[in-house]
């Protein structure tokens, strides 16, 4: 179903009543609010008012999931004008605001904090509120926003970051040229808030548990980087829930493939990661931390690989040390991360140089790698729980650094 541009409202509005079924007008007001098309919106909405509380039955995503994804003010306006509720949840537990805040759309999100029923700590089935979204995306002026509400009040907080829940998860089907596997993601119980507040340890971080853009980024990558090359020992460092070295392990191009992580339920995860597809004989987890030797596997590293490690000033130095005792001589390191916005960034490039690593390219990944990944190709499922991966603001390159002096 097509709209012409050239219709006016009233014509519209004839149209849809007497050419469109339900099914037609859920469809086209979802899509509307997604490609910024208000008219439509409006149209449908006149003639099916009820249809601003629909959510399709796939996803849960409503109209206003859409437009506030996507940064389209004038809807949000329009469709909170007519009921459209701010903590309305999809399937995954996200609301618009969730979304907005993720996404960096802080004009939206200052529309949907204008709502009496908003509230910042409301959690998705991932444990994630929209103020830990918020910090996610970087955008000092979406977290500054959701701070100043109410609902993030000093009382809140220390409750929310203090409080637990039933662990929910996901697994998710890739297909990557000639890789397929599974990967299975668990709620992040604790999340971000405790950072927030300043109580995180590095073997309480549980940003792991969650399958993060980066990650598949970095995963496209090696899966081509991988197809004309064969490499003894390669190790994921930070591997969350190890979607690059999963996908090389499925490749049969290493006899040996490392995943480590420090968190203790992250490494339980990846341990089911890797049996779910059948690849205990060639990947082995390891509970890793970066300052004691003792943890680390005995032999160097052909390949090390990672994505998104730097997001404090002070894990430059450790990390830039440990590759430096970690990766072999003629050793590579490949890194996908976004330049901006990660604290620490610049100082690890500078620092790797230091280290007797020469950066060989710098890159931005082709638009391929920013596609669905997923087996069955759902765009719903994508969207659902991948939207970041299309987010243009985050700027990612692709970094592969020769060793030179191990």
């Amino acid at each position: 179903m097509s709209v012409d541009d050239e219709i006016d409202y009233d014509e519209l509005i004839r149209q849809i009543e007497s050419d469109w079924n339900l099914d037609d007008c859920q469809q086209e007001l979802l899509d509307a609010a997604r490609y910024d098309d208000l008219e439509v919106v409006r149209a449908i909405l006149h003639c099916h008012p009820e249809l601003v509380a629909y959510q399709d039955p796939h996803t849960g995503n409503s109209a206003l999931h859409m437009a506030a994804a996507n940064g389209h003010a004038a809807i949000v306006q329009f469709l909170l004008s007519v009921g459209a509720r701010v903590g309305l949840e999809n399937r995954a537990g996200n609301s618009p605001l969730h979304w907005a805040a993720s996404n960096g759309k802080h004009e939206i999100v200052q529309l949907l904090l204008q709502e009496s029923q908003a509230d910042v700590l409301q959690r998705n089935r991932f444990g994630r509120s929209a103020l830990t979204e918020g910090f996610t995306s970087e955008n000092t002026d979406v977290v500054q926003a959701l701070l100043e509400h109410a609902s993030a009040s000093e009382e809140r907080l220390m409750a929310t970051a203090g409080s637990s829940k039933e662990e929910a998860s996901v697994t998710h089907s890739f297909q990557m040229s000639n890789a397929q596997f599974q990967v299975r993601e668990l709620a992040i119980a604790q999340s971000s808030e405790d950072t927030i507040l300043g109580q995180e340890s590095p073997e309480d971080d549980t940003t792991g548990l969650g399958i993060w853009a980066a990650s598949l980024i970095c995963a496209r990558w090696v899966v081509e980087w991988f197809s004309s090359k064969d490499y003894k020992h390669v190790l994921e460092l930070g591997a969350g829930c190890g979607v690059p070295g999963l996908a090389v392990a499925t490749m049969g191009v290493a006899s040996k493939v490392y995943l480590t992580d420090f968190n203790a339920r992250t490494v339980n995860n990846l341990q089911h990661n890797v049996e779910i597809n059948g690849l205990a004989d060639c990947v082995e987890v390891l509970n890793m931390n970066w300052q004691d030797r003792s943890t680390w596997p005995q032999e160097k590293m052909d390949v090390v690989i990672g994505s998104d490690l730097i997001y404090q000033s002070d894990m430059a130095p450790l990390l830039a040390t440990t590759l430096q005792q970690l990766v072999a001589h003629h050793g590579r390191f490949l890194y996908a991360a976004p330049k901006e916005g990660r604290q620490g960034h610049a100082d690890f490039l500078a620092l790797m140089e230091q280290s007797g690593f020469q950066l060989l390219r710098e890159t931005e990944p082709p638009s391929s790698y920013l596609e669905n990944p997923l087996q069955n190709q759902d765009d719903e499922d994508f969207y659902l729980h991948f939207h970041d991966l299309q987010n243009t603001d985050m700027n990612y390159r692709l970094y592969e650094f020769l060793q030179t002096n191990a």
